[in-house]
């Protein structure tokens, strides 16, 4: 779906990371929320990183971004 919504595609895996080079990235808040919501369910390290309003302030970086990079621990 992050295919066909956002052409993404992996560029890079490694032991607990995954690199993703997005073509199309969100271009509004609202859209970058939803998507945010499932890069949490995905991996939740990304999004627990930061403060109180932890799913908002990831969903802003989202926004324009060229790549998403996943970790695990």
């Amino acid at each position: 779906s992050w295919e066909d919504r956002f052409s993404a595609e992996v560029v890079g895996i490694g032991f607990d990371t995954l690199e993703v080079s997005v073509a199309s990235p969100p271009r509004a808040e609202d859209q970058a929320l939803r998507l945010a919501a499932e890069h949490f369910a995905c991996c939740p390290d990304n999004v627990w990183m930061y403060d109180g309003q932890a799913l908002l302030t990831y969903a802003r970086e989202l926004v324009g971004a060229g790549a998403w990079t996943f970790w695990w621990d």
